[in-house]
């Protein structure tokens, strides 16, 4: 039997503040008590917007990133990147 754990109203704003800021959060709970959250993020390359771009000039067209994460965090990351780049959440056997 799984049990289901309300997140306050205060802690879903900074999960939502911090997914879209292109972060990851993990809740960690004790048992059925949240405990914590812990926020990580991938470090965008100083070469990756340099790429995108060189990309869009060399095709044309629009670029279609891939991410795991939530739809914040995804989308956090592609405007970090570029007007032209956008990025589409798929579950991870997809990518």
């Amino acid at each position: 039997m799984q049990t289901v754990i309300l997140i306050p109203k205060n802690l879903q704003s900074k999960i939502s503040e911090l997914e879209s800021e292109g972060k990851t959060v993990v809740t960690v709970f004790l048992e059925d008590k949240i405990i914590g959250v812990i926020a990580v993020a991938d470090i965008i390359r100083e070469n990756a917007k340099n790429i995108v771009k060189q990309l869009y000039l060399l095709i044309g067209k629009e670029i279609t990133l891939l991410g795991v994460d939530n739809e914040r965090t995804v989308k956090a990351i592609a405007k970090k990147l570029d007007n032209k780049c956008f990025f589409r959440r798929c579950h991870l056997k997809e990518k």
